[in-house]
């Protein structure tokens, strides 16, 4: 058995950027709101267009669009490190819950087709592994409905992310630009949607998680109890 490590460290990091997130994507659901009506007043009439408030939508977009694809990376990379803590510490409570190296939880994201389905099979098996890991502490396993909320949206909101881009390619015209602001509006919102279940779905494990740490250090009636101390946890780990 391996040495549990603390991870709520990095759950506290990646919820706080979560929420940086939401705030981004509010900015751009308002954004998108104003694009859709002004595109909308140029397409009903191209002679009243104004290049003004045209040149300072398309700045906006950039700025936002730069600042949402930074954030996008930090959060990548701070969600990673998290997820790949908490498969660690499931294939060392509960080596039998977890089906793939604890590797993949890094790796999934990044191979073709299989970054479709795999991190969420490997978040599934955290969400359920990790509460069955000390059933002494949590008796009754939370439905991982959630994880698969979770995942759905974010499937989501790639498509439409691809669909925008399609379309932002294929206009034409003023008479284009409205369906881009909606779907600019749609984006939006999935992407609060996606993030608000995922603060949820970090935070529930989280709490799985620190049971768990607390278990391999009090080890009452699970996997901990039949080992030492020093074999079970390393309280000098890194967080």
């Amino acid at each position: 058995m391996f040495a549990i490590r603390p991870n709520g460290e990095r759950a506290k990091q990646i919820i706080m950027m979560f929420y940086v997130m939401i705030g981004i994507a509010l900015l751009e659901l308002a954004l998108n709101t104003w694009q859709f009506f002004l595109f909308r007043s140029f397409a009903d009439d191209p002679s009243s267009i104004d290049y003004d408030q045209a040149t300072l939508s398309d700045r906006l977009d950039l700025t936002v669009g730069y600042i949402d694809i930074a954030a996008a990376i930090i959060a990548a990379i701070l969600f990673i490190r998290w997820f790949r803590r908490a498969y660690y510490n499931l294939h060392a409570a509960a080596p039998g819950q977890a089906s793939y190296e604890e590797g993949w939880a890094a790796g999934a994201w990044f191979v073709p087709i299989l970054n479709l389905f795999r991190p969420f099979q490997i978040m599934r098996e955290i969400w359920v592994g990790t509460q069955q890991a000390i059933p002494h502490r949590i008796p009754d396993v939370a439905s991982p409905s959630i994880v698969g909320m979770w995942w759905a949206f974010y499937l989501g909101r790639g498509v439409l992310g691809y669909v925008l881009f399609l379309l932002a390619r294929q206009a034409s015209g003023v008479t284009d630009l409205p369906a881009l602001g909606t779907v600019g509006v749609i984006g939006a919102v999935l992407d609060i949607a996606a993030l608000l279940i995922g603060v949820q779905m970090i935070r529930k494990t989280s709490s799985f998680e620190d049971q768990l740490w607390d278990e391999a250090q009090n080890p009452s009636d699970s996997v901990f109890a039949a080992t030492t101390s020093n074999e079970a946890w390393n309280p000098a780990s890194p967080s």
